[in-house]
């Protein structure tokens, strides 16, 4: 059915369309011959009305477009898998939030775009032995495939898949090799020690990348190096085969690094050796754990693990910020691409910090109640998009720094694990983000992950009145209707006990849910269930 009332259907030699909003009578739109298929049995092929004007429309394996400004007809050709079972068809027909026809062909999901081109979005795992019985589309735009004895697939097409490698050698050096063309000759073999991956340390330029990476115990452990168009640059630094870099980074006047002695680097220029300076107030090193380093225009932040964050400037420790319990230990520094007053710190199992230069504390932390994945925070990656990317030990996370809020990812979203290493995360020079696991790393087009902006209904069931399940129906005393459509529940006196299950039509992630509730003149305050999904009171004072 079209904007004006008319009804589409497909005849016996091409597309008929009501003359009115009655659909008594039908006006003919015959296909040429040399367009027409073997029509045969035509009673499931799906006929979808766009927006546009055009009408698409399918037979078996062909889809047609018809245009009915000018009465036209063309076929627009659809990609073949020789490995589908070649007897399934063109059955479902459904459009997306922005008006494009989604469909399922030979086990497939497609779109097809206003240009007429075809994206694929989607391919069933065992589409060589079974067929679909449905396609739909929810309120939040996940796609749900039901098959014939192989169940319910969801397809979020908000959330693309991330592409995977498990590791050949370590998180560095297949990041080098597999996505920036870095012969295996060219890099160091200490690096090539797959324990020695926990020591990454980079920083961006315009030309490239500047890389450090941990190898104590393998010989020269201070090294630094530029890399530019696939070819690593060794920098000038003194050799040591003890006290590796933990942080560089640049301002406009130079580079500045430390090592994990405390050892305090700055090259004004790179040709020449840096000048060195070795931090005062820090005594033991070895307990301060020195773990990254981030510079600003006006001076250099350090952080230690266990202490806390450093101010620091032209070789001196102006100041000492302790942050957080010292339970947790504190691994990633990250400056805010949005906020130049806001320091990003990763702990292991406090959370995510926000830290704030003026005013010289944390302002906020995240936790697994704000909607991080997980309290223990491997490693910040920010995108060209203002988010952060913050891998922990059970999933990534997204941050929006304008909603401040968290999208989530985990295996189902295609990830080849959930606990992710510290330090093994890096923007890539063309924006991609690759983010390293135990067993292997993902890579992926931030870009592509779009936030899920539906705001879900509550929904409520499953209600009891003193223990007793209360059903709506005619013959239910005090339900005649369902819940969610209640406007009022009048309760005897001495029905004070209450109780009532909550959900959503948010169908994506249910386990992502979370819930609170306040009922007037009873709750002060919101009360916080979490995932939890029963409210529940108990002995509720009579009302008027």
């Amino acid at each position: 059915v079209d904007t004006l009332g008319r009804l589409w259907r497909l005849g016996s030699n091409g597309l008929q369309v009501s003359t009115d909003t009655t659909w008594g009578d039908f006006k003919n739109f015959p296909m040429p011959g040399e367009l027409q298929p073997n029509w045969g049995e035509a009673d499931l092929d799906p006929v979808l009305w766009l927006p546009n004007g055009r009408v698409l429309f399918a037979h078996q394996q062909q889809l047609f477009c018809f245009r009915e400004g000018d009465g036209s007809y063309h076929e627009i050709p659809l990609p073949l898998d020789p490995s589908s079972r070649q007897d399934s068809r063109i059955r479902y027909f459904l459009l997306d939030g922005k008006g494009r026809p989604v469909f399922e062909f030979q086990g497939h999901i497609y779109r097809l775009e206003h240009d007429e081109s075809i994206t694929h979005l989607w391919a069933s795992p065992n589409r060589d032995k079974i067929l679909s019985t449905w396609l739909f589309q929810d309120p939040q735009g996940v796609l749900w495939y039901g098959t014939e004895g192989e169940g319910l697939y969801r397809i979020n097409t908000l959330t693309p898949d991330f592409a995977t490698e498990k590791y050949q050698q370590n998180y560095l050096v297949d990041i080098l090799t597999n996505e920036l063309g870095v012969p295996l000759g060219q890099i160091p073999a200490n690096w090539q020690q797959s324990f020695w991956a926990y020591g990454l340390r980079y920083q961006e330029t315009p030309r490239g990348l500047v890389l450090t990476q941990e190898s104590y115990g393998y010989g020269d452990a201070r090294r630094i190096y530029s890399l530019e168009n696939g070819k690593l640059s060794r920098w000038n630094l003194p050799e040591q085969d003890k006290n590796y870099i933990i942080g560089l980074g640049n301002d406009s006047t130079g580079w500045y690094a430390v090592d994990i002695a405390g050892y305090y680097f700055y090259w004004s220029d790179l040709n020449s050796l840096p000048e060195i300076t070795r931090l005062k107030m820090i005594e033991n090193t070895a307990q301060e754990r020195l773990s990254d380093l981030v510079v600003d225009e006006q001076y250099q932040w350090l952080l230690s693990a266990r202490h806390g964050l450093y101010q620091v400037q032209n070789g001196a420790i102006l100041d000492s910020f302790a942050l957080i319990s010292e339970d947790y230990k504190l691994v990633d520094l990250c400056q805010d691409p949005t906020d130049a007053d806001i320091l990003w710190i990763s702990s292991l199992g406090g959370g995510l910090l926000k830290w704030s230069k003026q005013e010289k504390q944390v302002v906020k932390i995240f936790t697994d109640s704000d909607g991080l994945a997980e309290n223990n925070v491997a490693v910040i990656v920010p995108d060209d998009y203002q988010n952060l990317w913050v891998a922990t030990f059970n999933g990534i996370s997204k941050l929006n720094l304008t909603t401040q809020r968290f999208s989530n990812y985990n295996k189902k979203d295609g990830l080849l694990e959930s606990e992710y290493n510290r330090f093994h995360g890096m923007k890539l020079p063309d924006g991609r983000i690759a983010l390293g696991g135990t067993a292997g790393y993902a890579i992926f087009d931030p870009e592509a992950f779009q936030d899920d902006t539906y705001s879900p209904n509550i929904l409520l069931g499953s209600f009891q009145v003193n223990e007793v399940p209360i059903w709506f129906g005619p013959d239910s005393e005090g339900l005649d209707q369902p819940l969610n459509r209640a406007r009022e529940l009048s309760l005897g006196y001495n029905e004070n006990t209450v109780s009532f299950q909550l959900s959503t039509d948010q169908y994506n992630d249910p386990t992502a849910n979370r819930f609170r509730y306040q009922l007037t003149d009873y709750n002060r305050n919101w009360v916080e269930l979490g995932t939890n999904r029963t409210v529940r009171f108990d002995q509720l004072p009579p009302g008027d």
